[in-house]
């Protein structure tokens, strides 16, 4: 068996970098925490309050070093794009003119007759809720409510995962008419946005799941059971990217249910495809501590960032270290892995907090 004893070394190499890596259509991949600023008042419009000013505009060399990492191809779409967008929308969201959205704004990818294009105004929420200080991650959330009232989906989707994660969605006022537009996008199998489907399926599912009762679950487990077949339908051409949420997701309630056989099926079919940290560490946590996928499983989802798998890694060194029959130098080796893992689970934990 495969012990590392540079665990913090491995765990730098191997896993995922914390910035933003991967966007589809402007949707983050990543863990929704927009930076600090001005609270908004908690009411279905709270979203739409202007906070901001024309000044809190980042200026033109943010767009150049924040854009980059976005991995977004010049030729789709530029940082003086979004800069150029982002001061029109927020002259726009000031004067706040009766109909200013319908009128000067388009859901098509590119802009028309003057108008600014939500495709553009999605890639530029992005860095402003993720990169940005003071009271430039509301205009993000300005933009993204706004791409909500147009039934944009790539912002119903961000806005109802950042609530989702926030255990907002389903009591907050600021996130009712996302919530709505989320239901709306999952039942709907016809139009431009069907694509779309699983991820909203997956949204909700897990939406229902958070409710923790039976009726919830019920509702969760159909719903991820049919944004598997909405993802499967060759002529949507869907695109599931948060296929991971939903396993895990509804192996959590197979779980909870005891049903261990389900949950251990379905992860068995999709961990290695997946290759994710967190389904790692569940199907690690299934498996009979003897077998020997266990320990890699768990020791893959550590290094890759899952600070509950490293703190299994932790207590499980710490208790060969406790086993009689050791070497002297055995012992001290697992005393050692066993604080390396707890360091690198207790360096996660700070970051997932941040």
């Amino acid at each position: 068996m495969f012990r590392s004893f540079f665990p913090r070394k491995l765990a730098q190499i191997y896993r995922p970098t914390r910035q933003v890596k991967n966007f589809h259509h402007g949707r983050s991949q990543m863990s929704s925490r927009p930076s600090s600023g001005t609270k908004v008042s908690a009411n279905r419009n709270g979203f739409a309050h202007v906070s901001f000013e024309a000044t809190d505009v980042p200026p033109s060399p943010y767009w150049l070093k924040h854009m980059r990492p976005l991995l977004v191809p010049d030729n789709i779409i530029s940082p003086v794009d979004c800069f150029e967008a982002c001061t029109r929308y927020v002259s726009l969201a000031i004067k706040d003119s009766s109909g200013w959205r319908q009128r000067d704004l388009t859901t098509g990818e590119n802009a028309r007759e003057g108008k600014i294009s939500m495709f553009t105004l999605q890639w530029t929420a992005i860095p402003l809720l993720f990169f940005s200080q003071g009271k430039a991650p509301y205009i993000g959330t300005h933009i993204l409510h706004t791409g909500v009232l147009l039934g944009y989906a790539p912002s119903i989707l961000t806005l109802a995962r950042m609530g989702l994660e926030k255990k907002l969605l389903n009591s907050s006022p600021n996130f009712a008419p996302t919530k709505e537009a989320l239901e709306k996008l999952a039942a709907s199998s016809t139009g431009p946005y069907t694509k779309y489907r699983p991820d909203a399926l997956t949204l909700l599912g897990s939406l229902y799941a958070e409710l923790g009762t039976p009726a919830g679950e019920d509702r969760a487990l159909r719903c991820f059971s049919e944004a598997e077949k909405a993802a499967s339908a060759p002529e949507t051409k869907a695109e599931w990217e948060w296929r991971t949420m939903a396993i895990s997701e509804q192996c959590k309630i197979y779980v909870r249910r005891k049903q261990t056989d389900r949950a251990h099926e379905v992860l068995r079919a999709n961990v290695y495809e997946l290759d994710n940290p967190k389904l790692c560490y569940q199907y690690a946590m299934l498996l009979d501590p003897n077998d020997p996928k266990r320990m890699a499983m768990l020791e893959k989802a550590a290094i890759s960032g899952n600070s509950a798998a490293a703190r299994e890694m932790a207590r499980m060194e710490r208790i060969r270290a406790a086993t009689e029959g050791l070497t002297d130098w055995e012992r001290r080796a697992s005393g050692v892995l066993g604080d390396e893992w707890f360091a690198i689970a207790e360096a996660d934990l700070r970051a997932e907090k941040e």
